[in-house]
C-alpha cells in the first residue's frame, strides 16, 4: 500500500524537489551578465570582486552582493544613455547567453600609435590601458604595440600585424583613420578601431572618452583662479575631440568668470612656440597637454599657473582607457559586438531617443573610401548607369565644396553644397531647398528661390503626415492626454483655417 501511494504521488514529489532545488539555487547563487561586475561583502566587509558568470554565495545577512553596470555611455541615441549590448547579428542576447558565460577565448590585440609613450603623454595613457587588459585577461590575451606609425605606412603596419595573427587592432590617433579603413576593406574579418570622434564606418568603428566633461570642470577652475582674466589653452590638432574640449573649457571658464578670455594656441604649428606667444599676451594660467610623457621632466601639463619662474600644477584629468578597452574586448569575445543596424536591414532606428521608421533602401558600397581626390570622385559618379537626379556635396571646406558642386553643374548635374542647418525637401522626383544654413556665406541660387514656395508647402505636407503618425502612436493613451492633444490640434487648425 505504501509503495502504491509512492508511485501514485511521485509526480507531485518530483515537482516539489524541483521547486526546492530552484529555491536553493536562487538563495545560494547569483548571476552577472556580460555588462556587470559585483563586490561581495561578508559581514559588511568587502571580500571579493566577481566578474560575469554564475557564482555561489551565502545568503543574507552573511553576504551581500553589490552590482555595478560598466557599460559605455554613448554619444548616440541620447546623452548619457547606456548602450544596449547586442549579439553579432544585431539581436539581443538570449536567455542561454545571459545565464551561461563561456568566458573570453584567446585574443590577439595590437595597438598602433602615432608616437611612442616615452615622448607622448597621449600614447602613454593608451599604454596604461594596454597594461590593464593584460592584468584583467591574463593568459587569455596577447598584446602588441607598434609606435611611431605615420599615416603613410599605417596600412602596411596593420597588414603586417594581421599577418602575425592579430585579430583586434586599435589605432590610437585620428590621423591613422585612412590607413585603418584601407586595411579593414582588405581584411573584413579583423576588428579594426580608431580612437577619434570621427564617424564610425561599417568596416572601422571609432571609440573615445567624454573628455569635454572634464575639460568643462578644469575650465571652471581656471576661470576662478586667473587674476587678470586671461587663460591659455594649448591644443595639438583641430580634430572633433579637440574642438569639443576647447568649447567645453571656455564654457566652464565663463561659468566662474564671465570676464575671462581664452587664448587658443596650437602646439603642432611648425616653428611656433605656444608658450612664448601666451607669455607675450600676459597669460599666467594655462591648460596644456593632459599628462607629461615619462621622458619629460616638465611640470607644464594639465592646468597650471606660472608665477615668475615657478610652475604650480592646479588640476589634471585622468583618462581610464583601460576600462574602455576591457569593455570593448568583452563585447568582442562574448559575440556581442554591435554591427551597423541600417546596413543589416533594421526597420526602425532611434534618433535622439525617438523611434524613426526606415523607409529608404540602404546599400553598402564595399571597397570604397570617401577619401578620394576630385578625379576619383568624378570617375565614381560617372560610373552610375542611371544619372543621379541630385548630388549633395557635404564634405570639405566651404569654398572647395561649392567649387566641386559648381563643376558638377557645368557637367549637367543638379548639385548643391548645403551649409550647416539647411533643410531640403525631396518628394515626387523633385529636390528643393526649404531653408538655407546658418552661415554668412549664404548664396541663394535662382532655381532655389523659384521653388521655395512650393518646397515650403511640401514641408507643410510632410509635417501633416508626421502629425498623423504621432496620432497613431498615441492610440490607447490616457483619455485626459488624448483630449488635451485634440484641443491643441483644434486650436492650431482654427488659427490657420483661413
Amino acid at each position: 500500500m505504501a509503495t502504491g501511494n509512492f508511485f501514485k504521488h511521485w509526480p507531485t514529489m518530483l515537482l516539489g524537489l524541483v521547486v526546492a532545488a530552484i529555491l536553493l539555487v536562487a538563495v545560494f547563487s547569483y548571476q552577472l551578465n556580460q555588462t556587470e561586475s559585483a563586490v561581495v561583502t561578508t559581514f559588511g566587509r568587502p571580500t571579493e570582486v566577481t566578474e560575469p558568470g554564475l557564482h555561489f554565495r551565502w545568503p543574507f545577512p552573511f553576504q551581500r552582493i553589490y552590482r555595478f553596470d560598466h557599460r559605455i555611455r554613448c554619444f548616440e541615441g541620447g546623452a548619457g544613455k547606456l548602450e544596449e549590448t547586442m549579439t553579432a547579428d544585431g539581436q539581443k542576447p538570449g536567455l542561454l547567453n545571459k545565464f551561461i558565460y563561456s568566458g573570453p577565448s584567446k585574443m590577439r590585440v595590437a595597438f598602433v600609435n602615432r608616437r611612442s609613450p616615452e615622448v607622448s603623454g597621449w600614447t602613454y595613457w593608451h599604454e596604461l590601458g594596454k597594461n590593464r587588459i593584460e592584468t584583467v585577461f591574463g593568459d587569455k590575451v596577447e598584446t602588441r604595440m607598434v609606435n611611431d606609425v605615420t599615416p603613410e605606412n599605417c596600412q602596411q603596419t596593420i597588414e603586417s600585424l594581421i599577418a602575425e595573427g592579430s585579430n583586434i587592432i586599435f589605432t590610437t590617433s585620428p590621423v591613422l583613420l585612412d590607413g585603418a579603413m584601407k586595411a579593414a576593406v582588405r581584411y573584413p574579418d579583423v576588428k579594426i578601431l580608431n580612437c577619434s570622434l570621427l564617424p564610425s564606418y561599417h568596416t572601422v568603428r571609432s571609440y573615445y572618452l567624454r573628455m569635454y566633461e572634464a575639460k568643462f570642470v578644469i575650465g571652471a577652475i581656471a576661470g576662478a583662479v586667473c587674476e587678470n582674466d586671461r587663460i591659455g589653452y594649448i591644443a595639438d590638432y583641430p580634430v572633433y575631440g579637440s574642438a569639443a574640449s576647447i568649447n567645453a573649457f571656455a564654457l566652464g571658464a565663463r561659468l566662474t568668470n564671465p570676464r575671462a578670455k581664452v587664448y587658443l594656441e596650437w602646439s603642432t604649428i611648425r616653428d611656433h612656440d605656444p608658450l612664448e606667444s601666451l607669455k607675450r599676451n600676459g597669460v599666467r594660467v594655462i591648460c596644456n597637454r593632459d599628462i607629461s610623457a615619462p621622458s619629460h621632466q616638465s611640470m607644464e601639463f594639465g592646468l597650471y599657473s606660472i608665477q615668475g619662474e615657478t610652475t604650480r600644477n592646479l588640476a589634471m584629468p585622468v583618462w581610464n582607457w583601460g576600462r574602455l578597452y576591457e569593455d570593448l574586448l568583452r563585447r568582442v569575445q562574448s559575440g556581442m559586438w554591435r554591427t551597423d543596424a541600417l546596413v543589416n536591414g533594421a526597420q526602425e532606428v532611434k534618433l535622439f531617443g525617438e523611434p524613426v521608421q526606415v523607409k529608404a533602401r540602404i546599400a553598402q558600397l564595399g571597397g570604397l573610401s570617401g577619401h578620394a581626390d576630385c578625379d576619383g570622385l568624378a570617375a565614381w559618379l560617372h560610373a552610375f548607369d542611371e544619372k543621379p537626379k541630385f548630388v549633395f556635396v557635404n564634405h570639405g571646406e566651404d569654398a572647395v565644396a561649392e567649387h566641386w558642386a559648381e563643376k558638377l553643374r557645368t557637367e549637367g548635374y543638379e548639385a548643391d553644397a548645403p551649409y550647416n542647418g539647411s533643410v531640403w525637401i525631396a518628394a515626387e522626383g523633385r529636390v528643393a531647398c526649404a531653408e538655407t544654413g546658418n552661415t554668412q556665406k549664404i548664396i541663394r541660387t535662382k532655381s532655389a528661390e523659384m521653388v521655395r514656395t512650393s518646397a515650403a508647402y511640401d514641408r507643410l505636407v510632410n509635417m501633416g503626415k508626421r502629425l498623423m503618425e504621432v496620432t497613431r502612436h498615441n492610440q490607447g493613451g490616457a483619455n485626459k492626454d488624448l483630449a488635451k492633444f485634440a484641443s491643441q490640434i483644434a486650436a492650431l487648425c482654427d488659427k490657420w483655417d483661413r
